[in-house]
Protein backbone atom coordinates (compact mmCIF):
# COMPACT_ATOMS: atom_id res chain seq x y z
CA UNK A 1 0.00 0.00 0.00
CA UNK A 2 2.75 2.34 0.40
CA UNK A 3 4.62 1.53 -2.55
CA UNK A 4 1.30 2.61 -4.18
CA UNK A 5 1.25 6.24 -2.92
CA UNK A 6 4.32 6.97 -3.76
CA UNK A 7 6.47 5.59 -0.20
CA UNK A 8 9.27 3.35 -0.65
CA UNK A 9 9.68 0.20 1.66
CA UNK A 10 12.47 -1.78 2.06
CA UNK A 11 11.68 -5.92 3.89
CA UNK A 12 14.39 -6.29 6.95
CA UNK A 13 14.35 -9.04 9.13
CA UNK A 14 16.13 -9.04 12.21
CA UNK A 15 16.37 -6.05 14.54
CA UNK A 16 15.27 -2.33 13.78
CA UNK A 17 18.63 -1.16 14.59
CA UNK A 18 20.46 -3.65 12.01
CA UNK A 19 17.76 -2.91 9.81
CA UNK A 20 18.09 1.04 9.80
CA UNK A 21 21.75 0.61 10.23
CA UNK A 22 22.35 -1.14 6.97
CA UNK A 23 19.95 1.13 5.24
CA UNK A 24 21.74 4.31 6.05
CA UNK A 25 24.88 2.68 5.33
CA UNK A 26 23.91 1.65 1.51
CA UNK A 27 20.99 4.28 0.84
CA UNK A 28 22.07 7.65 1.90
CA UNK A 29 24.50 9.93 0.46
CA UNK A 30 26.47 12.48 3.11
CA UNK A 31 24.53 16.03 2.83
CA UNK A 32 25.60 18.87 4.02
CA UNK A 33 23.46 21.74 5.29
CA UNK A 34 24.71 25.13 5.11
CA UNK A 35 24.67 26.95 8.77
CA UNK A 36 24.92 30.45 9.72
CA UNK A 37 26.15 31.13 13.61
CA UNK A 38 23.23 33.03 15.44
CA UNK A 39 23.34 34.79 18.42
CA UNK A 40 27.05 33.44 19.14
CA UNK A 41 25.27 29.57 19.08
CA UNK A 42 28.11 28.11 17.50
CA UNK A 43 30.56 28.83 14.16
CA UNK A 44 30.49 27.87 10.83
CA UNK A 45 32.20 28.79 7.91
CA UNK A 46 30.50 31.09 5.54
CA UNK A 47 30.64 29.40 1.70
CA UNK A 48 28.40 31.88 0.44
CA UNK A 49 29.71 35.68 -0.93
CA UNK A 50 27.75 38.46 1.10
CA UNK A 51 25.14 40.05 -0.72
CA UNK A 52 24.75 43.46 -1.74
CA UNK A 53 23.27 45.80 1.12
CA UNK A 54 20.53 48.20 -0.26
CA UNK A 55 18.68 49.84 1.74
CA UNK A 56 15.47 52.07 1.16
CA UNK A 57 15.45 55.15 3.09
CA UNK A 58 12.18 57.08 4.35
CA UNK A 59 13.29 60.43 5.40
CA UNK A 60 10.65 62.27 7.23
CA UNK A 61 10.62 65.96 5.68
CA UNK A 62 8.65 69.09 6.28
CA UNK A 63 10.63 71.17 3.22
CA UNK A 64 14.16 70.38 3.33
CA UNK A 65 14.04 69.85 6.86
CA UNK A 66 13.60 66.76 8.68
CA UNK A 67 10.32 66.69 10.06
CA UNK A 68 9.86 66.27 14.18
CA UNK A 69 6.75 64.09 14.19
CA UNK A 70 6.41 60.40 12.11
CA UNK A 71 2.43 60.80 11.58
CA UNK A 72 2.50 64.45 10.96
CA UNK A 73 5.11 64.80 8.06
CA UNK A 74 3.73 66.66 5.52
CA UNK A 75 6.41 64.93 3.12
CA UNK A 76 8.63 61.39 2.93
CA UNK A 77 11.50 61.77 0.90
CA UNK A 78 12.66 58.16 -0.68
CA UNK A 79 16.21 57.64 -0.86
CA UNK A 80 17.10 53.93 -2.38
CA UNK A 81 21.06 53.46 -1.15
CA UNK A 82 23.49 51.22 -2.62
CA UNK A 83 27.03 50.69 -1.68
CA UNK A 84 26.94 53.94 0.10
CA UNK A 85 25.46 55.92 -2.74
CA UNK A 86 22.07 57.48 -2.96
CA UNK A 87 20.80 55.75 -6.59
CA UNK A 88 17.67 56.66 -6.63
CA UNK A 89 15.33 59.58 -4.56
CA UNK A 90 11.50 60.47 -5.00
CA UNK A 91 9.29 62.66 -3.10
CA UNK A 92 5.90 61.48 -1.93
CA UNK A 93 2.84 63.33 0.24
CA UNK A 94 1.75 62.28 3.26
CA UNK A 95 -1.45 60.10 2.09
CA UNK A 96 -2.93 60.21 5.39
CA UNK A 97 -2.49 60.41 9.54
CA UNK A 98 -4.11 57.01 10.35
CA UNK A 99 -3.20 54.81 13.23
CA UNK A 100 -1.08 51.92 11.53
CA UNK A 101 -1.50 53.40 8.14
CA UNK A 102 1.91 55.00 7.18
CA UNK A 103 3.81 52.29 8.21
CA UNK A 104 2.13 49.84 6.17
CA UNK A 105 2.40 51.89 3.37
CA UNK A 106 6.24 52.49 3.99
CA UNK A 107 6.44 48.49 4.08
CA UNK A 108 4.70 48.05 1.22
CA UNK A 109 6.84 50.61 -0.56
CA UNK A 110 9.77 49.16 0.12
CA UNK A 111 11.43 51.15 2.64
CA UNK A 112 13.39 49.40 5.62
CA UNK A 113 14.59 52.58 6.99
CA UNK A 114 13.01 55.61 8.46
CA UNK A 115 14.77 58.92 9.63
CA UNK A 116 12.91 61.35 12.03
CA UNK A 117 12.67 63.52 14.95
CA UNK A 118 10.35 61.64 16.84
CA UNK A 119 7.32 59.10 16.53
CA UNK A 120 4.76 57.98 19.35
CA UNK A 121 5.05 54.58 21.01
CA UNK A 122 2.24 52.48 18.51
CA UNK A 123 4.07 53.75 15.52
CA UNK A 124 7.26 52.70 16.76
CA UNK A 125 5.82 49.40 17.36
CA UNK A 126 4.49 48.83 14.31
CA UNK A 127 8.09 49.44 12.30
CA UNK A 128 9.22 46.80 14.58
CA UNK A 129 6.46 44.72 13.57
CA UNK A 130 7.16 45.13 9.80
CA UNK A 131 10.71 44.72 10.28
CA UNK A 132 11.66 48.53 10.18
CA UNK A 133 14.79 50.12 11.99
CA UNK A 134 13.85 53.57 12.81
CA UNK A 135 16.41 56.55 13.48
CA UNK A 136 14.94 58.70 15.70
CA UNK A 137 15.74 61.97 17.49
CA UNK A 138 17.10 63.28 13.89
CA UNK A 139 16.87 66.85 13.28
CA UNK A 140 18.36 69.37 10.40
CA UNK A 141 18.91 69.38 6.76
CA UNK A 142 17.28 66.17 4.99
CA UNK A 143 20.32 66.00 2.84
CA UNK A 144 22.95 66.27 5.34
CA UNK A 145 21.11 62.99 7.14
CA UNK A 146 21.50 61.27 3.85
CA UNK A 147 24.37 61.60 3.95
CA UNK A 148 25.51 60.96 7.75
CA UNK A 149 23.46 57.47 7.01
CA UNK A 150 25.35 56.98 4.34
CA UNK A 151 28.96 57.39 5.87
CA UNK A 152 27.42 55.01 8.97
CA UNK A 153 27.58 58.10 11.09
CA UNK A 154 23.95 58.62 12.09
CA UNK A 155 22.84 56.87 14.81
CA UNK A 156 19.39 56.91 17.11
CA UNK A 157 18.59 59.02 19.48
CA UNK A 158 15.47 59.69 22.30
CA UNK A 159 12.43 60.44 20.24
CA UNK A 160 11.45 64.15 20.04
CA UNK A 161 7.55 63.29 19.64
CA UNK A 162 5.72 64.00 22.34
CA UNK A 163 2.27 62.61 21.08
CA UNK A 164 0.19 65.17 22.74
CA UNK A 165 1.67 68.28 21.62
CA UNK A 166 1.89 67.59 18.41
CA UNK A 167 -1.80 68.73 17.62
CA UNK A 168 -1.62 71.98 15.15
CA UNK A 169 1.92 70.93 12.98
CA UNK A 170 1.36 69.12 9.32
CA UNK A 171 -1.19 66.47 8.51
CA UNK A 172 -4.16 66.32 11.33
CA UNK A 173 -4.54 62.61 12.58
CA UNK A 174 -7.71 61.15 10.77
CA UNK A 175 -8.93 58.74 13.14
CA UNK A 176 -9.86 58.79 16.77
CA UNK A 177 -6.64 57.08 18.56
CA UNK A 178 -4.43 60.34 19.89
Amino acid sequence: MLNQIGIKTHNASGSIEKAIETFLKSKLKKITIPVQAHHGLGHAERKQEPKERKTRLAICADGSEISPHFGRSPDYIIADISEGKVIARESIKNPGHRTGLLPKYLYEKGVNCVIVGGAGPMAINFFKEYGIEMILGITGDVDKAIDEFTRGELASKNSLCNPRTAKGYGVDKEDAHQ
